[in-house]
């Protein structure tokens, strides 16, 4: 027979083989303690759980020998003739009685018929039945000056004990409780031991007189400071008569502070403190706005402060200024508070006055000033109060007055000036002979734009029908000028070609009463009567002897040509007139 033992965490495996008749016996033990905190007046279990491989053995039960210490356990089982294999699982609960108390090695020994099969030990501690534990309780955890401190015994013993009372190391008392008047504030060390027949036992406590509240003198702070009141912590109950219920009072208004405090001892202590906010408040007011040119006081507050100072470097309550910045001021009453305050000066942003408008119209139309709208309340030159916006037709100087809403009074003037309408002069109206064409011109210096009647936009138009022909001009002053000139065609008649060198003995002075100039010409000729005639009429003929233009004037001496957009050469002019009719060479280059 071969047998082993193996334990595993707290658990015990117990092997067992046997061989009978070519058959096999294997036993599995485990054991645990049952018993929790064993003490020597109880008794202790275990409870085994087994494992076998023959499942016709039989449990015998179990035996306990406490030798020293050391505590054997046997688990018996009895082995039968004929091992009927299978593994069988089985639960014991094993009482090993009542043990006086120490620390023991618990043997537990697997044994079969008369075998021991192996052992396995595991150790166990037995605690005592007769103790004693020390205790007591007092009537509060911090106590004042006077009160009375009660100690009350609650020590567990076994039968007759002694107690006795230390204050700090020296005894005070034998009785089983103990009580006493405190006398001074501090801290105490109170001892209790505790003794019966089986051992003693001692209990220690530090018992607590703390000080009452202490606030300190009444005082005096700054304005805009806080004055913290701390009582010290141990209290069980702290009430201000603010209403806040900490021990931790914050102040920053003037008036009397009173807290109370209380114990579970029934102690109740309270004191209080005045507290005067000195001040006054210091205020530069509000941000000041100044008008060109003008000032303003800033008021630190006459006779309020023992010495003010400020940012430059003045000493006085009143400061006037006439810069814009910032001013600081740094004032110190009566019991030395330092206060300080800025103020802005700003110019005021209403206090330039622009006219807006053209400065410059052409002649005919108006000029449209407009005053600015954020004033207050404005002033034309012509005293009228009411008006944004003003026309003038005239050149000249116009001015306006203004009132900001912070009561600056600010001016401004214009001059405004007109511009000459551009002339234009598109000749006489004229007639032409049919099939002919006419290059009109407008001849005016400085023109930025032309418009025609069928808004063409050359500085010519070729007129080549019977219709009226007008032009817009505008120059580099914006300006318009206009002219109109009406064309008319007829058929013409055919003179015989003329040779302009015999037609006229001068060409520049026909008759004593007649010029004609400039001749050659490059477009213009003007015919000029030394009397004013009643009737003219003039007509300008080619070399095919065709009339290429034809006009006539009444109550005039002087008849204009414009011959431009004709072609270059030699024409006939023939003047009529109630006195004469005179034909003279025209050559136009």
């Amino acid at each position: 027979m071969k047998t082993f033992l193996r334990l595993t965490t707290g658990i015990i495996f117990l092997f067992v083989f046997s061989f009978n008749a070519k058959s096999s016996v294997f036993v599995q033990a485990t054991t645990s303690l049952t018993t929790a905190n064993p003490l020597e007046c109880a008794d202790i279990f275990y409870s085994v759980d087994v494992q076998i491989g023959c499942i016709n053995h039989v449990y015998s039960g179990s035996s306990v020998v406490v030798s020293g210490s050391t505590i054997t356990v046997n688990i018996i089982y009895t082995a039968q003739p004929i091992c009927l294999g299978a593994i069988g699982y089985q639960t014991h609960s094993v009482n090993i009685g009542q043990i006086a108390a120490g620390t023991y090695t618990v043997v537990f020994q697997g044994v079969l018929g008369s075998s021991v099969i192996n052992t396995i030990s595991q150790s166990l501690t037995i605690g005592s039945c007769c103790s004693s534990t020390a205790a007591f309780t007092s009537n509060s955890v911090n106590y004042c000056a006077g009160d009375s401190l009660k100690l009350t015994n609650s020590s567990s013993t076994n039968g007759t004990a002694t107690y006795t009372w230390f204050r700090n190391d020296t005894v005070v008392g034998t009785s089983r409780d103990y009580m006493e008047i405190l006398p001074s504030v501090g801290n105490r060390s109170y001892k209790l031991v505790s003794s019966d027949t089986c051992e003693s036992d001692t209990v220690v406590k530090t018992i607590k007189v703390i000080p009452p509240p202490e606030l300190g003198p009444d005082t005096s702070i700054c304005l805009g400071d806080q004055l913290t009141l701390t009582v010290a912590t141990g209290w069980a109950t702290y009430k201000w008569n603010t209403n806040n219920t900490g021990r931790i009072e914050r102040v920053s208004s003037t008036g009397k502070y009173v807290v109370t405090t209380t114990l579970a001892s029934g102690c109740v202590r309270s004191d209080s403190v005045s507290v005067t906010v000195v001040g006054p408040f210091f205020s530069l007011g509000q941000d000041k706005t100044i008008c060109p040119n003008g000032s303003t006081v800033l008021d630190a507050g006459v006779g309020t402060w023992k010495s003010i100072l400020w940012s430059t470097s003045d000493t006085t309550a009143l400061l006037t200024v006439n810069t814009p910045g910032s001013y600081i001021a740094t004032v110190t009453n009566s019991i030395g508070c330092n206060y300080n305050d800025a103020i802005q000066v700003t110019r005021d942003k209403d206090s330039v006055l622009t006219i807006t408008g053209a400065d410059t119209v052409c002649i005919g139309d108006s000029v449209y000033l407009q005053a600015p709208t954020h004033f207050a309340s404005i002033k034309w030159f012509d005293n009228d109060t009411n008006a944004i916006t003003k026309g003038v037709g005239t050149a000249g100087n116009y001015s306006l007055m203004a009132t900001t809403n912070t009561g600056c009074h600010v001016y401004d003037t214009v001059h405004v000036g007109f511009d000459t309408l551009p002339i234009v002069s598109l000749g006489n109206d004229t007639v032409l002979c049919n099939g002919k064409s006419w290059l009109i011109q407008t001849n005016t210096p400085n023109i930025l734009l032309y418009r025609w009647q069928d808004a063409s936009r050359k500085s010519t138009f070729n007129a080549n029908k019977k219709g009226t022909y007008s032009v817009v001009i505008t120059d580099d002053n914006g300006c318009n000028g206009t002219d109109t000139v009406v064309v008319d065609y007829k058929d013409c008649e055919v003179i015989d070609p003329v040779d302009t060198n015999k037609t006229s003995v001068n060409p520049h002075h026909i008759s004593s009463g007649v010029s004609i100039y400039p001749n050659p010409t490059l477009g213009n000729v003007t015919v000029k009567f030394q009397n004013s005639q009643s009737t003219v009429e003039v007509q300008l003929l080619d070399m095919m002897g065709r009339v290429v233009l034809k006009t006539s004037r009444t109550e005039t001496d002087q008849v204009e040509l414009n011959l431009e957009g004709f072609n270059s050469g030699k024409y006939v002019l023939f003047i009529a007139t109630e006195e004469s009719h005179t034909a003279h060479g025209i050559i136009l280059q």
